[in-house]
């Protein structure tokens, strides 16, 4: 997995489709084109992933000044068996996908992996229950 898929760029220099774990163009699509729930609101609970696509999206590099410099960040959408699209820009996150890919246990429909993603020392991340 190349580090450049998680990386921050200049605004307008990410890849629409940074990565993904599926070629199935309505989850590609639905990625791109809608925001999908915030993992934020869904910590603590266990879902069975059966595909992750990591896309870019372009937002100020102060979020609270709109008038600091545009930058595209990775935005990782994660696709359940039960057709829920959950999306976190968590740094923690992009850490552990990174590490799915390093240990070759990224998900498919027909080997979803079931994870939860947790808040640990202020910063969200995710655990592998199954697979």
């Amino acid at each position: 997995m190349d580090k450049n898929i998680f990386a921050i760029m200049n605004e307008g220099q990410g890849e629409k489709v940074r990565f993904s774990t599926t070629e199935n163009q309505i989850v590609i699509y639905n990625a791109i084109s809608s925001k999908g729930v915030a993992l934020s609101k869904r910590l603590d609970e266990e879902f069975k992933v059966t595909d992750i696509v990591v896309t870019s999206s372009d937002v100020h590099s102060d979020i609270r000044d709109e008038n600091s410099e545009m930058i595209s960040i990775p935005v990782v959408h994660f696709f359940t068996t039960d057709k829920q699209h959950i999306a976190t820009i968590s740094k923690g996150v992009c850490e552990a996908i990174e590490g799915l890919a390093v240990c070759a246990m990224l998900p498919t429909p027909e080997n979803p992996i079931t994870v939860k993603f947790v808040k640990a020392m202020g910063a969200i991340t995710m655990e592998v229950i199954s697979i």
